[in-house]
Order: C-alpha cells, then sequence, then structure tokens
C-alpha cells in the first residue's frame, strides 16, 4: 500500500491536535467493534478527506484465539450512474480484490495469531448488485458476503437521521456503509474496513503486525499523505 503508515497508541485528543492532510485508506478493527461505529461515522462525516492523526481508538471488543477477519468493500452507486459503475468503480473493486487475495490473503494465512484467509462482505444497492455478483463468480461462497442495502429493511430506519443533511452523493454512501456494519459485520470477528482504491502491491506485513499486536479496545488506521 503506498504510503501507508500505522500509529501508535495515543490519546485521541492529543493525536488530533498533530495536523497534517490525510485521507484514511482503510482501518482494521477488533472483534465487537460496533460499540461506537456511530462515533466513526462521525469522525468521517466533520473530517470528510482532511483528517488528522487519528490512531487507535478505544472501543470494547473480545479476541478469540485465532482472529477471524472480515474485509468490508463498498459498491454503492447513489445515482445509478452506469458509465462510472463500470469505467470506474468496477475495475477498482476487481483490481482491489485481486492484489487483497495475492498478497494481504497469503500474509493473514501466514501469521500466527490469524492464520485464515479473510472473509470479504461488500455492501451493493439495486444496480450493482448483479453486477457485484459477477465480480465473485466462481469465488468460494463461504468467504464472501453481498449485501444489497436496498433491500435491507433497517437501512431506512439507520438513514433517517440523516435525511435532511448536505451531503452530497459520495458522503452519503460513506455514511450508509458504515452504520451498515453494525447490522451486517459480524460482532465476534475482527474487520478490515478498505476502500476499493486501496491495493496492497506487496504482503503488508507491518500492517498485520500491528493488527496482531492490537488490545482488547483498540483499531489501527493506515494513512495517505497529501502534501
Amino acid at each position: 500500500l503506498r504510503s501507508a503508515l500505522m500509529f501508535r497508541p495515543t490519546h485521541g485528543s492529543v493525536a488530533l491536535q498533530q495536523m497534517w492532510s490525510a485521507t484514511f485508506a482503510a482501518v482494521f478493527i477488533t472483534a465487537t467493534a460496533y460499540s461506537r461505529q456511530k462515533h466513526f461515522a462521525q469522525v468521517a462525516v466533520k473530517s470528510s478527506y482532511e483528517a488528522r492523526s487519528l490512531v487507535r481508538s478505544e472501543i470494547t471488543q473480545f479476541l478469540p484465539d485465532h482472529r477471524s477477519i472480515q474485509v468490508r468493500f463498498s459498491l454503492l452507486q447513489p445515482t445509478n450512474d452506469t458509465d462510472g459503475l463500470l469505467g470506474t468503480q468496477l475495475p477498482f473493486l476487481k483490481n482491489s480484490l485481486c492484489w487483497s487475495e495475492k498478497n494481504l490473503a497469503s500474509a493473514l494465512i501466514g501469521n500466527q495469531l490469524f492464520g485464515y484467509a479473510p472473509e470479504y462482505v461488500v455492501y451493493t444497492d439495486n444496480h450493482t448488485h448483479n453486477y457485484a455478483t459477477e465480480v465473485f463468480h466462481g469465488f468460494p461462497s463461504h468467504r464472501y458476503h453481498l449485501v444489497n442495502l436496498d433491500m435491507d429493511p433497517k437501512d431506512m430506519m439507520r438513514m433517517a437521521p440523516f435525511n435532511k443533511s448536505e451531503f452530497d452523493d459520495r458522503n452519503w454512501a460513506s455514511v450508509r456503509r458504515t452504520l451498515a456494519d453494525s447490522d451486517h459485520l459480524d460482532p465476534q470477528k475482527a474487520r478490515l474496513l478498505l476502500g476499493t482504491d486501496v491495493k496492497f502491491l506487496q504482503r503488508p506485513l507491518e500492517f498485520i503486525e500491528a493488527a496482531s499486536q492490537l488490545h482488547e479496545k483498540q483499531a489501527v488506521y493506515m494513512v495517505d499523505r497529501f502534501w
């Protein structure tokens, strides 16, 4: 992952004062992390594309002997833009998935604590679901789960507080996927929240080592810095 940085624990208020322009590339959260999932949504909304040097956040979790990992992707298209979907979103998802299988999965399998290939959870909508199904055609069925949020009866209730917001389509989709984690990610498994623009071009051994050392109420962030 190009320009990925990992941070050691510190108090959030101090960390937020260390300012630089950054974009969260990914976040690894230990199991049962939803107790403060809405906090992450609020941080994302307030920070937008500029974030401070945010590090491991304290969140309640449970650590089994081996940590199973769910990798969450999002393939939402709120404007039904087929050209954008076919020209950008689908290629990004395919590439990210390919590199994840090549380098992330092998590194996780070879790690003493994790030891398993990741499972994939992909959020879709009515416009993207069939395309996502094609992407995973032939993929082991026990290792992925496609969730059509348009068919989720709880989706409207989760998003109701934001009905009068001034979010653009991208921020709306970001909040939607974050709140969906509470219902669709297994609380007994660690979670790696990835954007489809993230590609593991080599085995992320340093990142996995940092994740394996997390304690009971922590998360670790990978951050891209832009000057």
